[in-house]
């Protein structure tokens, strides 16, 4: 066997590794229930002038979304962009960051530059941002913000303060999250420190398992509520001063790793998008 056929295989050996590695690393997933999604704290975000990138770091979920901050988290997700879009693009910039669990790059996805808005009701439908989630070169799913003309969309929800469809990797739907705008911490935010302390946000699972989307139409779909998403409280300084959240996840039961970093990944596209 010849020094480079001995190379090649090597080479090849310690690429299967380090994929079974990740593929190991993101079942962790299926281990935690609920998740506790917290933002780093930027304080020099509270200049105009300043707009750091995003950073979250992941922990285990506990009943009163307190992060115990001696317990190492499990996951990191890190934002790839640059100051300039950051300062004049804001949530429409072009948006990018990678997933890590224990140093391996499991996860990233990606959206372009589209000039929307969050509220479903004033996105432009020739617009619409599309977040692509990937596991290595493989499509895990697509996380969408719906478009429609009066704001109403998922018919178990009429006021909605914001909705994303989430489809797999063939384009099928299979949950939808939305929030009720008739909630105290959307009316008294950022003043959630005095008994606002949740905002919201609803797991539907569509029971027309065949629903796939086809361009920018829409249609009512019959759901069941699965899960949720909580914007939960800070401390009261981060909560004045800064941009900083702090979410829940309460994952679907028998959700499978791929349906949960979806979820995950729209809980970081929905503080980008409605929080940033």
């Amino acid at each position: 066997m010849s020094c480079c056929t001995k190379a090649k295989k090597m080479m090849q050996q310690a690429f299967n590794k380090a994929t079974d590695n990740k593929s190991a690393q993101i079942e962790q997933l299926l281990y935690h229930d609920n998740l506790i999604v917290d933002a780093k704290v930027e304080w020099l975000d509270c200049t105009c002038i300043c707009e750091s990138k995003n950073h979250y770091k992941i922990y285990p979920g506990n009943e009163n979304c307190m992060v115990n901050f001696q317990s190492k988290p499990i996951a990191f997700w890190d934002e790839k962009s640059d100051c300039f879009c950051r300062l004049c693009a804001r949530h429409t910039r072009e948006f990018k960051g990678a997933l890590k669990i224990d140093g391996f790059e499991v996860a990233n996805c990606f959206t372009e530059y589209r000039c929307h808005s969050w509220n479903p009701c004033c996105s432009c439908p020739c617009s619409q941002p599309v977040l692509t989630v990937l596991q290595g070169k493989d499509v895990v799913g697509t996380i969408r913000i719906p478009y429609y003309v009066c704001g109403c969309g998922d018919k178990a929800n009429n006021c909605s303060i914001m909705e994303m469809d989430i489809h797999d990797a063939q384009g099928v739907l299979i949950y939808r999250i939305s929030g009720n705008c008739c909630q105290k911490s959307v009316w008294c935010c950022p003043f959630k420190c005095w008994g606002c302390e949740r905002t919201n946000y609803e797991i539907r699972e569509p029971q027309n398992k065949g629903y796939k989307q086809k361009g920018n139409d829409d249609e009512d779909i019959e759901s069941l509520i699965v899960g949720s998403i909580d914007n939960v409280c800070k401390e009261c300084p981060e909560e004045f001063l800064t941009k900083s959240d702090k979410f829940q996840i309460d994952f679907p039961k028998n959700s499978n790793v791929q349906q949960r970093l979806l979820l995950l990944m729209a809980t970081i596209y929905l503080d980008y998008s409605q929080y940033e």
